[in-house]
């Protein structure tokens, strides 16, 4: 038996809960006891409902808006999209660090896990914990940024944070992207996707999962188009909704095309204007992709990585700065394309969708870039286990000495 308890610190949405419930469900099975901590509360009720126990922050502190940046869709690097966050304010950041410490404390894992979760890492510092951090190539101080040129001059968190590091008698950092470099780092994804010129970290391939388990009565026929808008709002403002609108008015001039619009979310504002063609479910899960022509998405990562598992091209309405990065990769690839949503008309959208289901490369690179995955046999989730088996090994043997 695997005895030992894990916590996996996340940050918002669901594509940091669809590639860590995979590894999630083998520390379970190998007899681990596992929790959760992430910021969404559709994630939680999925998580809940699989039986695991989530922790959530009970610390109302908010941020002095005077000390906040406007969130937006454009950030240059983690030092500014973290001071889209509040964490210019020097007391709101020690009070969300030192809970995170205290839950952490509390629970006393032997392990953590952590996708894009500072406070998390921070905390399994300062408590001596080992840390799987799991990463992408524009969340790591050796990948590709989100950007390509970086604005002189931009807010940065970091000084705040080392202030509060330098109080918890640990080391400084010299951005904000170091804090998503644990004891050993995991990629779930390949080179391609996300380049990073660091040795030390490990690809373990795609790990997607479909833990919401949503079963349709609806009979899917083929060539229909998957459309995945992510949330309709988040903390870079109304970004799916902007999917939403595009796909709704695109189906009006495409009557013989069927649509599966997947959100959980409410749309009667817009319930009058969704054609007969669009069907709406309640949830996104891989499977729907089997036989889809075309999937339009946010750029999410997983989503992206998910378009190439299932050999569908995407058409990316990238929402925020890292899933304009994914974009450009997709795009670099030849496996999918990608449109700005402010910067696109509904003739040229329409345009564009035809354009990508009757042009054939996109299959072929896909075809030939899965046969190039398949030859490294990539493991995923069960890599990232037996990753997470040894660090714990290590820290035993270093211990009884």
């Amino acid at each position: 038996m695997f005895n030992y308890k894990v916590f996996i610190g996340l940050s918002g949405g669901l594509g940091p809960v669809t590639r860590t419930f995979p590894i999630a469900e083998e520390f379970k099975n190998a007899g681990a006891e596992v929790c959760f901590s992430v910021y969404d509360d559709n994630a939680r009720k999925h998580l809940k409902k699989s039986g695991y126990r989530v922790f959530a922050d009970d610390d109302q502190t908010l941020p002095d808006s005077r000390l906040t940046i406007e969130p937006g869709p454009v950030f240059y690097n983690l030092d500014h999209y973290f001071a889209q966050m509040g964490f210019l304010d020097p007391n709101y950041t020690k009070k969300w660090i030192m809970n995170r410490i205290k839950i952490i404390q509390t629970y006393r894992p032997h392990l953590i896990v952590t996708d894009l979760s500072p406070h998390t890492m921070i905390a399994a510092k300062y408590l001596k914990i080992p840390v799987l951090s799991l990463v992408q190539s524009c969340l790591h101080p050796d990948g590709l940024p989100f950007q390509g040129e970086v604005p002189r001059n931009l807010p940065k968190v970091t000084p705040v944070f080392n202030q509060i590091l330098d109080q918890l008698g640990l080391d400084p950092i010299n951005r904000m992207e170091d804090l998503c470099v644990g004891d050993k780092t995991i990629v779930p994804s390949f080179p391609e996707i996300d380049p990073i010129d660091n040795p030390t970290v490990e690809y373990v391939g795609p790990i997607d999962s479909n833990f919401l388990q949503y079963k349709s009565n609806h009979s899917f026929k083929d060539n229909y188009i998957l459309v995945y808008p992510g949330r309709l709002r988040d903390s870079a403002g109304d970004t799916g909704i902007k999917i939403v609108e595009k796909v709704i008015n695109a189906s009006r001039q495409l009557p013989d095309q069927e649509f599966i619009l997947a959100t959980n979310e409410s749309l009667t504002a817009l319930s009058s204007e969704i054609h007969e063609n669009v069907k709406v479910v309640p949830s996104f899960t891989t499977h729907m992709l089997q036989n889809a022509s075309l999937f339009i998405h946010h750029g999410g990562h997983g989503s992206c990585l998910s378009s190439i598992k299932y050999r569908v091209p995407s058409l990316i309405l990238p929402t925020h700065s890292e899933r304009y990065f994914n974009a450009k990769r997709i795009s670099q690839l030849g496996v999918g394309d990608y449109l700005l949503p402010d910067m696109v008309t509904d003739d040229h959208f329409i345009k564009m969708l035809k354009y990508m289901i009757g042009d054939p490369s996109y299959s072929a690179n896909l075809r030939d870039y899965n046969i190039e995955i398949a030859s490294r046999k990539y493991k995923g989730e069960r890599r990232a286990f037996d990753i997470a088996n040894s660090i714990l090994k290590r820290k035993q043997k270093r211990e009884s000495k």
